[in-house]
C-alpha cells in the first residue's frame, strides 16, 4: 500500500511515533518529525497498522521548493528504496493519465 501526501496535507496533526501514542490521541504534525534523507514508522489517525514515512524536498521547475511526504506499508524499505519505488511508480501514473488509462 503506497500513500502520497503533499506539505503532509493529510497527516499533518495525525502522526503519532507509537502504538500507545496513538491510543492516547498523542498526535503531533508530520512536519515536526526530522524526516529529511531518512525514514521513521508511525501511525497515522487514518490507519490501524504503522506506515513507513519518509520527506522528499524537490526543485519545481518555477525554481521554487516543493515537499513530498510518501508512506508505505512496507516497513523493510530504507529512504533511497521509498523514494525509488515511489518515483517509478509516479512516472508510470504519470504516462498513464497522459493516454487517458488512469
Amino acid at each position: 500500500m503506497w500513500f502520497r501526501f503533499h506539505h503532509g496535507h493529510q497527516i499533518q496533526q495525525g502522526s503519532a511515533p507509537s502504538a500507545d501514542d496513538k491510543a492516547q490521541g498523542n498526535f503531533i504534525g508530520v512536519e515536526s518529525l526530522e524526516l529529511e534523507g531518512t525514514t521513521m514508522s508511525v501511525y497515522l489517525k487514518q490507519y490501524d497498522s504503522p506506515v513507513l514515512i519518509g520527506k522528499q524536498v524537490f526543485k519545481n521547475g518555477d525554481g521554487s521548493t516543493g515537499t513530498l511526504y510518501l508512506a508505505s506499508s512496507d516497513m523493510d524499505l530504507d529512504f533511497a528504496q521509498l523514494t525509488t519505488i515511489y518515483e517509478k511508480r509516479w512516472k508510470i501514473l504519470l504516462a498513464s493519465r497522459r493516454f487517458g488509462h488512469a
